[in-house]
């Protein structure tokens, strides 16, 4: 087989995704802080340490932007992410975030999706995630729904 192994190509034995979805899942379940939960997080990994600051970053823009990130999974994937358990639901918005948000290569973006199991997840969906506007991601919702999505409110 030539050029890297899948694992090499997906940023090692953890990609940054699933790092990031641990760390959401353990906020959301613990309902402690992402700084304190990073903070325990890092210091159980310290091999993991350079992935600090990044981690931190993507941390943040996936929570930022979280009613986008489920809508789309709900309208483009029919998958809702409430009904998955958290580090499944946080792995899916990781991974929808890095499609919408982030300059990520696709191919990265389906094989860890296919890796763990999100098999709704292909190339005529993901480009459909990229290219979906948000006025039509939100065509249907109610007044304050659709605030709720653009703004990335609870």
């Amino acid at each position: 087989m030539s050029g890297p192994s899948l694992s090499r190509r997906l940023g090692g034995p953890e990609p940054i995704e699933v790092i990031v979805a641990e760390i959401l899942a353990r906020v959301e379940v613990s309902r402690l802080s992402l700084r304190s939960v990073m903070e325990e997080y890092f210091k159980q990994r310290p091999r993991l340490k350079q992935a600090r600051g990044l981690a931190r970053a993507y941390a943040t823009g996936v929570l930022r932007t979280y009613r986008i990130v489920d809508e789309l999974a709900d309208r483009v994937l029919g998958l809702d992410p409430e009904v998955l358990p958290p580090f499944e639901r946080n792995l899916l918005r990781a991974l929808l975030y890095e499609a919408r948000f982030r300059d990520v290569r696709g191919e990265r973006i389906l094989a860890i999706g296919a890796r763990y199991g999100f098999k709704e997840m292909d190339r005529a969906a993901l480009r459909r995630v990229r290219e979906l506007d948000v006025k039509e991601l939100v065509r249907g919702l109610s007044r304050v729904a659709r605030m709720a999505v653009e703004y990335s409110q609870p």
